[in-house]
């Protein structure tokens, strides 16, 4: 995780420098490392379409989170797919981005994804962050400064002519702990 922090009364400027080195010709997902009790936590998608936190169950289980830290609900949400799909359980988790700890909220649901959390709108705006899909960083106000957090790499194919993305699905880097 590449970051670099600049004093809040200096303006942030966005340049052609800030473009990562695959180009501006992309599509890739942000997919972020944090941190949670003491583990890395690899393929942390942040996404400002989403207007929850999510950890699939899968994850939490690997994270060997509590179950008496998990809140009982009836709430569901339409997925990705168009699917309507039950929250098994609510929970707060703190994570650490950069020097940023923030408690967040996290709906756990049993499902398939390709991320092991998804941070939404409660964590982007509670951090208020400024998510540059284009730049592939993620900016945030933190004592006095901007800190930039840098996109993990992640294994992409990048295909020309179709500008696609294949993402290669290996367990052991996807959880990475």
């Amino acid at each position: 995780m590449t970051r670099d922090v600049r004093d809040l009364n200096t303006p942030t400027i966005i340049s052609d420098e800030d473009i990562p080195p695959f180009g501006a010709d992309h599509n890739l997902a942000m997919y972020i490392t944090v941190e949670f009790l003491k583990k890395n936590v690899p393929m942390v998608l942040v996404d400002d379409r989403y207007s929850v936190n999510v950890i699939p169950l899968k994850t939490a289980h690997r994270l060997e989170i509590m179950e008496s830290g998990l809140i009982s609900t009836n709430q569901g949400f339409r997925a990705y797919d168009d699917t309507r799909r039950k929250v098994a359980s609510l929970i707060s988790l703190t994570i650490t981005t950069g020097p940023l700890e923030r408690q967040a909220i996290f709906q756990v649901v049993d499902i398939d994804a390709s991320f092991n959390m998804l941070l939404g709108h409660p964590w982007i705006h509670a951090a208020k962050a400024v998510t540059l899909t284009l730049h592939h960083k993620i900016r945030i106000p933190f004592d006095g400064k901007t800190i930039t957090i840098s996109a993990s790499p992640i294994k992409a194919v990048m295909k020309k002519e179709i500008a696609s993305q294949v993402i290669e699905e290996n367990d052991n880097e996807m959880w990475g702990f």
